[in-house]
């Protein structure tokens, strides 16, 4: 059987764009979005270090990766505070990633109503 779905974290790994400057203070459009990709050849390179370290990739898009992991994982890869909330905590883009991403954050857990 799989792991409970409390041990489970899932964050989001924003790639570095190829020109960073390009899109500064300009809003996102459809004509602009491409100018937010990421280098040819990163996405593989961060999706296969994430696998490497223990993650499981999720999804990738054009300028992020999604990534899951059990709770000690994250615990242990970002260094972070195992007792403290979440949410709270600020994930620091480790230095095998920080040529290629940019900045990683915990995803909220979707919130399901009864009725």
């Amino acid at each position: 059987m799989g792991r409970a779905i409390d041990d489970r974290i899932e964050a989001e790994v924003i790639l570095r764009p190829s020109d960073p400057s390009k899109n500064l203070g300009q809003p996102i459009r459809a004509e602009t979005v491409e100018q937010l990709a990421a280098p040819k050849g990163a996405m593989k390179r961060i999706s296969d270090k994430l696998r490497k370290f223990g993650f499981a990739v999720v999804a990738e898009g054009s300028a992020s990766i999604a990534t899951a992991g059990p709770k000690a994982l994250f615990e242990k890869f970002f260094k972070l505070d195992s007792d403290a909330d979440l949410k709270t905590q600020t994930l620091d883009v480790p230095d095998d990633l920080k040529d290629e991403a940019e900045g990683i954050y915990i995803q909220d857990r979707p919130t399901y109503f009864r009725h």
